[in-house]
């Protein structure tokens, strides 16, 4: 296995650009507009590798004017620490904006957000869209 040197001085293994190429199959984000609400609708996993393309997703949705954000999970069919981070990261981001972001969250999150005492901290919705 080699590696190569990035600009930044550290070392990348071939093998990890493969592994996040694959990771942009793994997550499907589309946002459409209902006047000032943005409704961003997930399918797949938010891991590691997809994460990041969902926090772009709605960092676009909170600088482009949106007061509600409804993110609609019902479709995600896995999600990790990574995903909770970046949905508490959001969803204090949008509160520092004044925007309301709700979320109809996916089975794996309501576990989640029990397991790690987050049922005060997001706005979860039930399935209803």
């Amino acid at each position: 296995m080699s590696t190569e040197q990035s600009p930044a001085g550290s070392q990348r293994n071939e093998d990890e650009l493969p592994a996040v190429l694959a990771g942009l199959d793994l997550l499907r984000v589309t946002a459409e507009r209902r006047n000032d609400m943005a409704v961003v609708h997930v399918q797949g996993e938010i891991e590691p590798a997809t994460a990041a393309r969902l926090a772009a997703a709605l960092d676009h949705e909170l600088v482009s004017g949106a007061i509600d954000i409804l993110l609609d999970l019902h479709d995600v069919t896995f999600i990790d620490c990574s995903g909770v981070s970046v949905l508490v990261h959001t969803t204090h981001r949008a509160a520092d904006r004044g925007v309301r972001l709700r979320i109809v969250p996916c089975p794996a999150l309501h576990r989640l957000s029990e397991i790690l005492g987050l049922a005060g901290e997001l706005d979860l919705r039930d399935g209803s869209r």
